[in-house]
């Protein structure tokens, strides 16, 4: 081995040569433990330059990886090293193959002719991803207070002053810290659940900045090695308790047989009861009809329930007597009520109520000046409630059959719904069927996905009519909007395990 090393070195010194520089150096390098990272050195002479790699890793004096178009068999990581060239353009390439994580450190280049400076260039071993963690439940449903936090670490080698960073963005406020050692970084983000993070998520991000790099040598690589990690929490779907609790309608006295309804702001949607405060009753609905026990001065109670909170709403009202004279009975026919009709008009308010105590509501109206044009409003009820619009006709001049179509909120596509409506005995019935087609991400141009035919609803008509439907499209239409702000589009598609009805 000494003769081989002794030959190189004398044909270096008796050949003449024109000194030479080095070009283009190494450039700096992050990469995982079991990768192949190469390092390349550009000379700016060809056939006279004797170019040499070498690590300050295993000896901070200097360690020679190769000389000229060599590599050195007495480097203790010569098996893991690959070298080729282009002597004609003065190019050098240097393959470290299985990345490990003593690798990391400082590496450089020089061509021996010239008694310059090397090249320098940093590799980062990076001992695997970054283990992230958050304290968020698995699945992700929180309550407007609550404290969690999520972390990410690294760890690396490298020159002294070189080191990833670990950043946090999201929304809403939030804390977030990093600590740096000469082997790891760790970073962290903590926060309160607010409503503003409902449907987002927390992202951590792991990458190099320039801090480090260049320094303290003039002659090292700049550049900022390419890598990073993202790290993301997943989507935070916020609960919250009855808030903004009010009823309707508010007036400074109330008639017997008039309906109070309560409202109140919550995820998810709470149970309601009223109580008579005075007389000591629960009534378990959320509108109320005022009896005739109820004449005089009450102090009613609405209060609202769901799995985060308890909200509680006061009404003082006074309610008026009768004072209608009793009609008496006269000898007039009762007309006859058919046993089978068709219905009149569909505009209104329809309900159907399902065995496990939800129920939807179907909000029409008609516009019998535009050949029967249909806008409305269909609203579940469920565990993950929603409201979408609708849009159809009735039958020309004939309102006893509707059709209409809508975007369901959990569903892909467009679901088409038809409808008749039938007065047995005086009382009417609107019978409505769904169709809908589900296709994401198919396979072939010629497969639509899935088709969901759903059972009959049964509907019946309900007076007056009451908030989300009205008489007038517009506020109709508003009364969608402010409820659908309400309901992100994200969580209802996620947490709609089945399609509904």
């Amino acid at each position: 081995m000494a003769t081989w090393w002794a030959s190189i070195v004398v044909a270096a010194c008796i050949v003449s040569v024109t000194l030479g520089d080095i070009a283009v150096g190494p450039q700096n390098v992050a990469a995982l433990v079991g990768s192949d990272i190469t390092l390349t050195c550009t000379s700016t002479t060809t056939g006279n330059e004797r170019v040499q790699f070498v690590e300050f890793v295993t000896n901070p004096t200097g360690a020679y990886i190769s000389d000229g178009g060599f590599l050195l068999p007495g480097h203790p990581n010569y098996f893991r090293y690959g070298f080729s060239t282009d002597m004609t353009n003065g190019v050098y390439n240097l393959t470290i193959r299985g990345l490990i994580i003593d690798d990391g450190g400082e590496y450089g280049c020089q061509d021996s002719n010239l008694a310059g400076s090397y090249a320098l260039n940093d590799v980062i071993a990076i001992d695997g991803l970054p283990n992230c963690s958050t304290t968020l439940p698995p699945n992700r449903i929180v309550n407007v207070g609550a404290y969690y936090s999520a972390e990410c670490l690294v760890n690396f080698r490298a020159r002294d002053g070189i080191a990833p960073i670990v950043t946090w963005t999201g929304y809403g406020n939030y804390n977030q810290a990093t600590i740096g050692h000469n082997t790891s970084t760790w970073g962290g983000v903590s926060f309160n659940v607010e409503l503003a993070m409902d449907g987002r998520a927390f992202q951590g991000k792991t990458n190099f900045t320039d801090n480090g790099f260049g320094v303290p040598d003039p002659n090292s690589a700049t550049n900022v090695p390419v890598w990073q990690y993202l790290y993301s929490t997943g989507l935070l779907f916020v609960q919250y308790g009855p808030t903004n609790m009010r009823y309707a309608p508010i007036q400074a006295s109330y008639e017997v047989g008039q309906v109070l309804t309560c409202y109140a702001d919550s995820q998810p949607l709470p149970s309601y009861t009223w109580s008579d405060m005075i007389a000591l009753i629960d009534y378990p609905s959320q509108s109320l009809t005022l009896s005739i026990d109820m004449v005089g001065y009450r102090v009613l109670r609405c209060r609202a329930v769901n799995s985060v909170s308890t909200g509680n709403l006061f009404v003082n009202i006074t309610v008026n007597p009768i004072t209608t004279p009793t009609i008496p009975p006269t000898t007039t026919p009762v007309p006859t009520v058919p046993a089978v009709g068709y219905c009149d008009d569909l505009t209104g308010r329809w309900e159907a109520n399902h065995g496990d105590g939800t129920w939807t509501i179907l909000c029409i109206n008609v516009d019998a000046s535009q050949n029967g044009l249909v806008q409305g409003l269909w609203v579940n009820s469920t565990d993950d409630p929603y409201f979408t619009e609708i849009v159809g006709r009735t039958r020309n001049d004939e309102y006893d059959q509707i059709g209409f179509s809508t975007m369901w909120a959990d569903r892909i596509g467009v679901s088409s719904f038809a409808g008749e409506c039938h007065k047995c005995l005086g009382i009417e019935y609107l019978m409505v069927n769904a169709v809908s087609r589900s296709s994401s991400d198919q396979a072939f141009c010629a497969d639509g996905g899935s088709i969901y035919i759903s059972q009959q609803l049964d509907f019946y008509r309900v007076t007056p009519v009451t908030y989300p439907c009205s008489t007038n499209p517009s506020t109709m239409a508003e009364n969608a909007r402010k409820s659908q702000e309400k309901l992100p589009l994200l969580r209802r598609r996620r947490r709609s395990a089945a399609p509904r009805v």
